[in-house]
């Protein structure tokens, strides 16, 4: 590598970590490939993350530490792309930790096969310290054309972290500022314009279930939020597969697509938390898309537009209290 250009810029964004940040940080700083940097984006944290991630500036000159307004992950993620300086760019959540091999394996693959993009698998930490693989049914392979397509299909996880990118396929591409499921939205942009792609299904990545916290907040908003940007997502992803002519993929993003729509819409009657443009742009959709859905779903979608206010009240209020009867459930559990 060049003087001064890293091989890998790790991007972490950061908020309310306190709990959690050290150990991602210790995770890079630890790791058998010291070719690298470490951009650290507070987004506005309220606890003792920046304090931290200022003290690991102090102690290590490949670390860099940036704060910004509280604007969100992807505006974070973005912060750091656009500071990055290393050949390849891996992104980490601030309460995640990496293996301290990962670094070098994966720039290892991507020396020897030419790889764009190397994608290794994740161990899933819960609150309890168990750990779980949730990679081991992965196959290693070096089918780029199979990795794209499971990238598109989310029949590989969409997570934007767990994975080595050339930052060249960056350069015009950054995250959606505002959405929730802005790393589905993204992957297949990504991931299409690489070349090739290999997978190694070896754990390398441990992501972290110890802060989780319910989707729903009051009301269901933050779900009803979700459902709408699964729509957007989805519909992202369809329209990359008609880009590349397969129209198999393209059918089967647009039924996720009219779902999470179908969803959004129907939870939010009567909470509104969704913009009058949003709900404009969502039925829109739903006219002019015309692929099978279930019967049940039929019959939302029909009672959408047909715009029955009563009835569509009651149809959100009754899924709302479903949806939150589950939510305790598994929180009970």
């Amino acid at each position: 590598m060049a003087k001064n250009i890293p091989a890998v810029s790790m991007i972490v964004p950061c908020y309310n970590a306190e709990n959690f940040i050290q150990r991602g940080i210790s995770s890079i700083i630890h790791q058998t490939c010291p070719d690298w940097e470490l951009i650290l984006v507070d987004d506005g944290s309220t606890d003792s993350t920046a304090a931290i991630c200022q003290r690991a500036t102090a102690e290590d000159e490949r670390v860099h530490f940036v704060r910004q307004k509280n604007q969100g992950v992807s505006a974070a993620r973005n912060r750091g792309l656009d500071m990055a300086k290393g050949q390849y760019v891996m992104f980490m959540d601030s309460d995640d930790y990496v293996n301290p091999d990962i670094l070098a394996f994966t720039l290892k693959e991507a020396a020897k096969y030419d790889a764009d993009i190397v994608m290794v698998g994740h161990n899933r930490v819960e609150k309890d310290g168990n750990i779980h693989s949730d990679s081991s049914h992965w196959s290693d392979t070096e089918n780029s054309d199979k990795i794209k397509e499971d990238i598109l299909l989310n029949r590989l996880p969409n997570f934007v972290w767990g994975k080595l990118y050339k930052k060249s396929l960056w350069d015009d591409i950054r995250l959606p500022v505002g959405q929730v499921m802005e790393d589905l939205y993204i992957m297949p942009e990504v991931f299409y314009r690489a070349g090739q792609v290999i997978l190694r299904k070896e754990p390398y990545y441990y992501y972290s279930h110890e802060n989780e916290h319910s989707i729903m907040s009051e009301a269901g908003t933050h779900y009803i939020r979700r459902k709408y940007d699964h729509f957007l997502a989805w519909k992202n992803h369809e329209k990359i597969a008609d880009h590349y002519n397969n129209n198999g993929a393209a059918f089967f993003c647009a039924q996720k697509s009219m779902r999470s729509i179908i969803r959004a819409l129907s939870l939010d009657a009567g909470v509104n938390a969704l913009s009058e443009a949003e709900k404009i742009y969502g039925r829109t959709y739903i006219r002019e898309c015309r692929v099978p859905l279930p019967f049940l779903t039929c019959v939302v979608r029909d009672v959408l537009l047909s715009n029955h206010t009563g009835l569509l009240h009651f149809m959100g209020k009754a899924q709302r209290m479903l949806i939150e009867r589950q939510q305790k459930r598994r929180a009970r559990r």
